[in-house]
């Protein structure tokens, strides 16, 4: 797990943003089992955005890879990926 800091726009009306730091959070690589996964992401907050990347898939055949993400919330981000499908987490605070 990797926690940094990202500068991010932030509206402030009438089309002007300015940058705020956001925390971002970086996952190991997760193998999918094809159930509900909690992974932790420290912010004590639900985040503001979560991506989900593959990064590896099982040995041929292949089967077609499905993700779904489920109720974040202030601890974890919960995600449901296709059994042996690997992949990592971004986060933002």
């Amino acid at each position: 797990m990797t926690t940094v800091n990202l500068l991010k726009k932030v509206a402030i009306g009438d089309g002007h943003y300015k940058a705020a730091e956001s925390p971002v959070f970086v996952s190991a690589v997760i193998i999918g089992n094809g159930g509900s996964q909690s992974t932790a992401h420290g912010f004590g907050a639900t985040p503001s955005l979560v991506l989900v990347a593959l990064v590896g898939g099982p040995a041929p055949p292949y089967t077609q890879p499905v993700v779904t993400e489920g109720a974040h919330d202030g601890t974890n981000c919960v995600v449901t990926v296709t059994a042996g499908w690997s992949y990592r987490i971004l986060a933002l605070a």
